[in-house]
């Protein structure tokens, strides 16, 4: 009602003193932001936004705030919202785009607004209607004069050169798996976007896996409290309970060697909202596939990641390393490198998540972390890429693929990162093979064929 009403210093207040969640929803799935935006009081969005509200968040119809900034038509509101990391191609539940409810709601500011960001005038919603073809009312020629004067604008070459704007490929590459949409957007070709894998959620099998999996052989808790004390049994498998309040890793968690994470299971008696169940919950945070220049798809954030925080987990089909080594095209495979007894590796090939689409980045900005939760066989851990620093909006995700990978691969492909400190790039790759040498006297050609490793 604060938001609502617009009384900034009593929304301060409940977050600051009465630590109440700025991103509460109601009925219809609305947060304290999307009122605030309603209603057009901008004063209201800017402490919501200093209060971390999160952007994203959709209503029971799908909007997300920045169409509630494009219905409004407040400008201002909606120069925060892009500035914090709004997508203004975002795909409500019947198609339409911010551009479309601008345009059916004449908010003439709002129209030149979104078209200075590049958006795309020919997409259609679900009744196949472009933006143009919503206008409606004594504004409507105004409106058409608009987008057709932006059509030939952007359609004109300056200096020679054409500008090509992003194209909005699919709404959610996973098609309603995940908890958050995961859109697919080219600017760089003309390339579709890809289905030639099958999208899951959590590792498969096509073949016979010795997982144990029964709930006999779980460790587990009976806490009555959040599982963050010392006399939780899971937390001291993992010996510690290394997430915060907030569902983030803890700021003395090693991302250097990261320790394995026994998460709370089925098995045990806490709270299903415990702190210590965070990768079983999914993903939450925002991603975009995109088609890079020169290095195929890749994976950016849409908006600020927090150090610590679980972005995906690599999931693929769990084969032996035999399997692995009869495979063809071992470009996604992720070795689970466990010492003891026979290994397997995680194949993402035909069936993955936005993961297998994540590049390597000799500068991760993601680690790999070993967490455990329908089982403990240590055979076969979940890989869950978290994030090891602040990450801003529209950055591209990159784990580290290791030195196995790049030992077997820089005969057919350099990196090409782009990070100051490349290590298999052009320039570098040939001190990199002969620190290499060096370190354990065997050739590069002497590698294993399994990367990510």
């Amino acid at each position: 009602m604060a938001a609502v009403a617009g009384h900034r210093d009593i929304c301060e207040y409940l977050l600051n003193q009465h630590h109440a969640n700025v991103d509460c929803v109601d009925e219809g799935g609305w947060t304290p932001l999307v009122w605030a935006i309603e209603n057009g009081h901008t004063h209201v969005v800017k402490a919501l936004l200093s209060a971390d509200a999160d952007i994203h968040v959709r209503d029971s119809e799908g909007n997300a705030s920045i169409h509630w900034g494009a219905y409004s038509g407040n400008t201002d509101i909606i120069k925060l919202l892009v500035n914090r990391g709004a997508d203004v191609e975002a795909v409500n539940e019947l198609g339409d785009r911010p551009l479309h409810i601008a345009v059916r709601q004449a908010r003439t500011e709002a129209v030149i607004l979104l078209l200075s960001h590049g958006v795309d005038t020919s997409a259609v919603n679900n009744l196949f209607q472009t933006a143009a073809e919503c206008c409606h009312g004594a504004c409507s020629e105004n409106m058409k004069s608009f987008l057709l004067v932006n059509d030939i604008l952007r359609s004109c070459k300056v200096d020679g050169i054409s500008s090509k704007p992003a194209k909005l490929l699919h709404r959610d590459i996973a098609r309603g798996k995940e908890k958050v949409p995961i859109p697919v957007v080219n600017d760089a070709d003309d390339c579709n976007y890809p289905t030639d894998f099958v999208y899951v959620t959590e590792s498969v099998f096509t073949s016979h896996v010795p997982v144990n999996t029964t709930i006999s052989s779980l460790n587990r808790c009976s806490c009555s409290g959040d599982c963050t004390r010392g006399s939780c049994a899971c937390a001291r498998a993992s010996i510690a309970c290394w997430y915060d309040g907030g569902g983030v890793l803890s700021s003395d968690f090693d991302f250097v060697s990261p320790p394995r994470i026994f998460e709370c299971n089925k098995a045990c008696g806490c709270w299903n909202t415990c702190t210590n169940r965070v990768v079983q919950h999914g993903i939450s945070v925002q991603m975009e596939l995109f088609k890079t220049a020169h290095r195929g798809w890749g994976v950016k954030s849409r908006h600020k990641i927090a150090k610590g925080t679980f972005v995906c987990e690599y999931v693929g089909e769990l084969i032996t390393d035999s399997q692995a080594d009869e495979r063809e095209d071992d470009s996604y495979l992720f070795d689970l490198d466990y010492k003891d007894g026979d290994t397997f590796c995680m194949d993402a090939k035909h069936y993955g998540n936005i993961s297998r689409f994540i590049n390597h980045r000799c500068e991760p900005n993601l680690t790999p972390v070993s967490v455990f939760v329908d089982h403990q066989d240590l055979r076969f851990p979940r890989i869950c890429l978290f994030a090891n620093t602040d990450i801003p909006a529209g950055t591209e995700l990159g784990f580290d693929y290791g030195e196995k990978f790049w030992l077997v691969k820089y005969k057919h492909f350099l990196c090409d990162c782009g990070c100051n400190n490349c290590k298999y790039n052009k320039s570098s790759i040939d001190s990199t093979l002969a620190l290499h040498m060096a370190a354990t006297g065997a050739s590069p050609s002497s590698a294993s064929s399994n990367p990510h490793s």
